[in-house]
């Protein structure tokens, strides 16, 4: 099975883009503050540190991202019978879903609180599978 590595590294960044545009004040970086009890001024506090702790999240994010798209090609490849997308939306379903469900279930959060970081979390990994499919489907 041949695998366009470049399309594995394109889907990682486009990832990464992305959940950044999704937890930007732009889209729902404010609810996501809210829903951890954060604000503005949490991140003004020691500003060096923080930037050094986020700039180590992202890049473990990005290779577990990197990882997650290169599985995926793997089962687009395999399932070619269907579509890239619906190989996206099943992988999703079957493994993202109830792994974010499962977190949140357990969070101890009100239920409207887990609604939201429910639909907050599981939004964003449908729009990065969706694209996934579409550039490993299209390129991988």
């Amino acid at each position: 099975m041949e695998i366009n590595y470049i399309a594995v590294l394109g889907a990682s960044v486009v990832a990464m883009v992305i959940g950044g545009l999704w937890y930007s004040p732009l889209l729902f970086g404010k609810k996501w503050m809210e829903l951890n009890g954060l604000t503005v001024a949490d991140y003004e506090v020691n500003k060096s540190a923080k930037n050094k702790e986020m700039m180590r999240a992202m890049i473990s994010q990005f290779f577990l991202t990197l990882f997650q798209a290169y599985i995926l090609v793997h089962f687009i490849k395999v399932w070619s019978d269907v579509s890239p997308l619906v190989s996206a939306l099943l992988i999703y379903a079957a493994f993202v879903i109830p792994t974010i469900a499962g977190g949140i279930l357990w969070g101890g959060e009100s239920r409207k609180a887990a609604f939201t970081r429910f639909f907050l979390q599981a939004g964003n990994q449908l729009v990065t599978f969706a694209v996934f499919a579409v550039i490993l489907g299209g390129w991988g």
